[in-house]
């Protein structure tokens, strides 16, 4: 019986992960400024947001994000998660400048509504679609 445990844990575990919603990035959350976009099949999210310089691991002064959306009713609700901030060692100076930033998340479903809520602070966004 105790060989057998292992398989079943397993099974309940990917059973269970099913019914669980797409879980939001862990850390700091930054305000999407710029705009939220929709792809052509409603389905990829572009949110566009000033934030640091591209992550690298030999940068201190980097940052990685990561992106979030989970369509509640007729809104939209976003996140972008700085993931990976490198915290500069003592005596490393960072210049104080803003990066167009973006990142891309893909939806389960087309979300076809209008408007976008930050998570960050809730403000609401207009919805940028292309043109048909």
């Amino acid at each position: 019986m105790i060989t057998r445990l292992p398989l079943l844990w397993l099974f309940a575990l990917t059973a269970c992960s099913a019914l669980l919603p797409d879980v939001m990035p862990q850390g700091r959350l930054v305000r999407i400024d710029i705009d939220v976009t929709m792809s052509r099949d409603s389905r990829t999210v572009t949110l566009r947001f000033v934030g640091g310089a591209d992550y690298s691991p030999t940068n201190p002064c980097s940052v990685k994000y990561a992106g979030w959306a989970s369509p509640i009713d007729d809104k939209l609700e976003v996140a972008a998660v700085e993931v990976i901030g490198m915290r500069p060692p003592p005596g490393t100076f960072c210049t104080a400048e803003g990066y167009d930033r973006i990142v891309e998340v893909r939806l389960d479903e087309p979300f076809l509504g209008t408007t976008a809520v930050d998570r960050s602070d809730g403000h609401t966004l207009e919805v940028v679609r292309p043109p048909s």
